[in-house]
């Protein structure tokens, strides 16, 4: 979330005058406590630093939200959510925190535009009598700018129907289509799926250092809690989860990602 200086000083000085809407956040950390959670979220954009989208020169910071009662289990890790909250002071040692306690929490789908272009359209109404022309074509002009055109033609075309297949219907099944390909010059492939990943609605990049899957830590605090922690897959939740060059990780990481199951 940016950080507003008035809104800043008006959390330290009028905490209960200062509720505010917060919009288009997801859980990234939660850690459980009887009848209370505690959720880090974070604003959308700040995903921009994991992907291949243009970076961004504002900066985000994490803001922890309290739910309480019939709201705990309400978020899931990965997903975006519209939340109404009163911001709190928090006092930790020397310094002063505040959270938000929250009254109200939606889930919230983003818009995107859907439009058609023009020339998309009329090239669609020239190749209607021919069978695969129009996707041939669209494939052949696709990322000019990282592989000459006639090169790379069924990667290209895979990597199209995999970002109109991504989606997620009505009942919260998301609908995949999962992009191997394998060769010996994978600098031009790593280009391609970038480039691909930067015109997808919400993606990460997975670093071979970080983690993948969900993982558990004892917090901090004691009292018997424990944080679970959002690896790229959860982030990704929804979207693309781009994994790069597959030589680059650990045999029990490939194990892990055969499999669908986290490392123990």
């Amino acid at each position: 979330m940016e950080v507003d200086p008035v809104l800043g000083q008006r959390v330290l000085c009028d905490p209960l005058g200062a509720t505010a809407l917060f919009q288009s956040y997801f859980g990234k950390c939660v850690f459980v406590e009887t009848d209370k959670q505690l959720v880090e979220l974070i604003h959308v954009k700040a995903l921009d630093v994991l992907s291949a989208h243009q970076q961004s020169p504002l900066r985000y910071q994490s803001v922890t939200l309290f739910l309480r009662d019939e709201l705990c289990n309400s978020m899931r890790i990965g997903r975006l959510y519209r939340v109404l909250g009163i911001p709190a002071h928090v006092q930790q040692w020397t310094g002063l925190t505040w959270s938000v306690e929250a009254n109200s929490v939606q889930p919230w789908e983003p818009e995107y535009p859907h439009g058609v272009s023009a020339g998309f359209q009329a090239l669609l109404k020239a190749t209607a009598g021919f069978r695969w022309r129009f996707s041939a074509i669209v494939a052949h002009c696709f990322a000019l700018d990282v592989a000459p055109p006639g090169l790379y033609n069924t990667v290209k075309l895979s990597l199209l129907l995999s970002l109109v297949q991504n989606r997620a219907d009505a009942k919260d099944t998301f609908h995949n289509l999962d992009l191997l390909a394998v060769t010996t010059d994978t600098l031009v492939l790593d280009r391609l799926m970038t480039y691909g990943l930067s015109l997808a609605c919400h993606g990460v990049r997975h670093q071979a250092s970080g983690e993948m899957f969900a993982s558990l830590s004892r917090d901090e605090h004691g009292a018997g809690t424990a944080n679970i922690h959002a690896g790229s897959a959860l982030l990704a939740t929804g979207g693309i989860c781009m994994l790069g060059d597959l030589g680059c990780y650990k045999k029990e990481r490939l194990d892990a990602i055969q499999s669908g199951r986290a490392p123990k």
